[in-house]
């Protein structure tokens, strides 16, 4: 059987994939705090920074050759957003965990240049945790877990730079997830443009078909049935990414308990 455990998080990611309100970090938070694997506290969105082309609706930007300053800059106004923002019914709240000072020293490295990509996302990802975590660096002996909702459609994209990474993707019911964008949108803005929500929904499930055609490194979880039969469905999910069971999946860890910064 593949060892998949203690992988270098230079090779191999471990990364979640779903719409808005899909259960993507219900998911994140159950891994996190499990024995020998990093999860990111929030979002990290590095083809958006990095100038890539996005598709998905609520994160759609065109194509823009960004040089090392600027996707630096771009970088360190996420890391003070997500500082600053003090949102109850986002993904995760995450009111100043960030040392901003300490976040800047440790990206400072990144090239900027195309074939350097899976070392600067690293470095992206190394400086982001390191920031929350009195400037230490991910352990090596770690497998690193991220997620951002317009990643399905770069899994071609990130299997190529990391040759090792395994994608989890969450479908969910399009009138549930309607639902939830509505009561998400209503506490913040307004109802959700219908057209909006489609085209997310459109752009999900066209990558989920595509996806599933990965090898190997692909799998699904269906939205609600961690709820109903948690310990079945996490017992499986070790099984497929062969990591052994812990009954510390089963419980959404608190922040001083695991280091966690959005719990």
């Amino acid at each position: 059987m593949r060892k998949v455990f203690y992988r270098r998080i230079y090779e191999s990611p471990l990364f979640i994939l779903g719409l808005h309100k899909f259960g993507t970090s219900l998911v994140r938070s159950l891994l996190d705090g499990y024995p020998a694997l990093t999860v990111l506290p929030v979002e990290t969105h590095p083809f958006q920074h990095f100038g890539y082309e996005i598709h998905y609706n609520y994160r759609r930007q065109f194509a823009e050759p960004r040089i090392r300053e600027e996707i630096i800059r771009q970088c360190r106004d996420w890391i003070h957003r997500s500082n600053t923002a003090d949102d109850p019914p986002t993904d995760s709240v995450t009111l100043n965990p960030f040392d901003e000072t300490c976040f800047t020293e440790k990206i400072v490295d990144i090239s900027g240049e195309i074939p350097h990509r899976a070392q600067d996302f690293t470095l992206y990802w190394n400086a982001m945790y390191a920031s929350c975590h009195q400037g230490k660096n991910i352990p090596e002996d770690t497998w690193l877990c991220e997620k951002s909702v317009e990643h399905a459609e770069f899994a071609a994209e990130l299997k190529n730079l990391f040759p090792g990474a395994v994608f989890i993707q969450i479908p969910r019911n399009p009138y549930a997830n309607i639902i939830s964008l509505h009561r998400f949108k209503d506490k913040t803005t307004r109802f959700p443009q219908i057209d909006r929500v489609i085209q997310t929904m459109d752009n999900s499930c066209y990558y989920l078909l595509k996806n599933m055609r990965m090898p190997g490194d692909f799998h699904v979880i269906r939205y609600g049935d961690p709820v109903p039969s948690p310990r079945e469905i996490l017992t499986t999910l070790c099984e497929t990414l062969n990591i052994p069971f812990k009954e510390s999946l089963l419980y959404p860890p608190l922040q001083e308990k695991s280091g966690s910064v959005y719990l």
